[in-house]
């Protein structure tokens, strides 16, 4: 229920996650499509919101590996600038170019490219949630968290100022650049 006024909490049922065009009735299609295929159980509320997509929190289906998902829906708005830099400049994608495709188009390119993303990083063992699937604009992955809460970002953690555990997560970052 803390989504809507601090952007992270456990998985709710409110209806603010509906608002910015994330959950149309294209998505909620592709999720009952994803529950009907195993791929998940069901879909509960929202963990995550920001400018470009929400994030929820779904119930293990027989074909997410022992895992619960992350259901990250991309949101059907086109204010984000540069978001045609971001794809024209990566080779995977000549002979596509941004600009030219419609605004849905747009959107399941930004998003394929997101989810092969998280490939090539699984790919070289870097440390992201396990891409499952993609359609559309939304991205199923594993879910990083414990009973639908999620596991906290960097920013989160409170350690104290000077702790040894400061240095060891600096060496670990570090490690992930540079993989």
């Amino acid at each position: 229920k803390g989504v809507a006024t601090h952007g992270t909490g456990r998985a709710g049922s409110d209806t603010d996650a509906t608002r910015g065009g994330a959950m149309d009735p294209h998505a909620r299609l592709q999720i009952s499509r994803a529950i009907n295929s195993g791929l998940i159980e069901t879909c509960n509320g929202a963990v995550k919101q920001g400018k470009e997509a929400i994030v929820y929190h779904a119930n293990q289906g027989a074909g997410s590996q022992g895992f619960d998902v992350a259901v990250k829906v991309f949101k059907r708005i086109q204010e984000f600038r540069g978001r045609g830099q971001y794809v024209d400049g990566d080779p995977r994608y000549i002979g596509r170019p941004f600009r030219k495709c419609s605004e849905r188009e747009q959107l399941e390119l930004w998003t394929e490219k997101e989810f092969r993303n998280l490939v090539r990083a699984s790919w070289a063992k870097v440390p992201v949630p396990t891409p499952l699937h993609y359609k559309q604009n939304i991205i199923w992955m594993r879910f990083m968290g414990n009973d639908g809460w999620p596991a906290p970002q960097i920013r989160e953690i409170e350690m104290k100022k000077g702790s040894k555990k400061w240095d060891v997560l600096y060496t670990q970052v570090m490690e992930v650049i540079r993989r």
